[in-house]
């Protein structure tokens, strides 16, 4: 046997392991949307486990995260973090489960990390609005909704949290404006109803 043939058969030798390597990983991929249909979360995660690239960490700490592990999974997103400083979505389960654990100041300074990625990313902006609401920051509340709401309109939520703050920073007339308008987009809004009437 020559050179030329074992090249060939070292190189053939070598696709064909990679090859395998492939289906099973694509076999264990499917196997854990399989078990997180049915709601076998750990048996979902240990499908992918081991296989230690950027997407499969990222699975394996959202599979962490809805089994209620949310310290366990933050640690796992920070650990994609370390691989891809870039990633929204590591930076998006690290916050989400900040705030899954009440911990509303990591919660803004991580959404905060995001914006300087992408400024208008709605789960940044309406968690730093969460976490502001929880923490009583009506100031600061007050001024990220009036910045937020021209970009979404319609979003009920942001408005509910602009006129709370405004309320609760003695700025009636803003709190009216802004209940007016949920109630103009939801009619049957409880909330903003009864502020309008005790208002007037």
């Amino acid at each position: 046997m020559n050179f030329n043939t074992k090249l060939r058969l070292s190189v053939a030798a070598v696709a064909l392991g990679f090859t395998a390597l492939a289906q099973a990983q694509n076999s264990a991929w499917i196997e854990s949307y399989k078990l997180e249909a049915a709601g076998k979360f750990a048996d979902a995660q240990a499908q992918i486990e081991g296989q230690n690239t950027e997407l499969s960490s990222l699975r394996a700490a959202y599979l962490t995260a809805i089994q209620g592990k949310f310290a366990d999974a933050e640690a796992r997103y920070k650990k994609v973090l370390a691989i891809n400083p870039k990633s929204i979505p590591a930076l998006t389960g690290i916050m989400n489960q900040q705030m899954a654990q009440q911990h509303y100041p990591d919660t803004i300074a991580t959404a905060q990390q995001i914006l300087k990625l992408n400024s208008m990313d709605y789960t940044a902006q309406t968690n730093i609005m969460f976490s502001q609401w929880k923490t009583s920051q009506w100031k600061d509340l007050a001024k990220k909704a009036a910045e937020v709401s021209p970009y979404y309109p319609t979003d009920v939520s942001i408005l509910v949290y602009g006129a709370r703050a405004n309320a609760a920073n003695g700025n009636k007339a803003e709190a009216k404006k802004m209940f007016a308008k949920v109630v103009d987009l939801f009619p049957g809004h409880i909330e903003a109803t009864n502020y309008l009437k005790s208002a007037n």
